[in-house]
């Protein structure tokens, strides 16, 4: 959000608009649970030669997670995950 967005808001809890088009609303006050599923990921930027090994790392608020692990990823493989993340954000406030 840039700060001409931010002064528009005032503060309050209003939609704002974006750049996309589309509104979006500061958090309620509150206690909240994310669930992410990462599914896949596919045509990664490797060497034709080599492999890797793929972990995602998400942050919300502070927190960090991070999926398995998938090794021995090459230029042609999908990656395969299936993993299921969770953050639990209790109290959460109005900035």
């Amino acid at each position: 959000m840039t700060e001409e967005e931010k002064k528009a808001a005032g503060g309050k809890n209003e939609a704002v608009a974006v750049a996309s088009g589309k509104e979006v609303s500061q958090m309620k006050p509150g206690d909240y649970t994310i669930h992410l599923l990462i599914q896949k990921a596919k045509d990664l930027n490797i060497s034709e030669e080599g492999t890797i090994n793929v972990i995602v790392e998400v942050e919300v608020q502070g927190k960090k997670e991070i999926s398995k692990e998938i090794k021995e990823v090459s230029a042609t493989t999908v990656c395969n995950f299936g993993s299921h993340i969770f953050f639990e954000l209790f109290k959460q406030s109005v900035a």
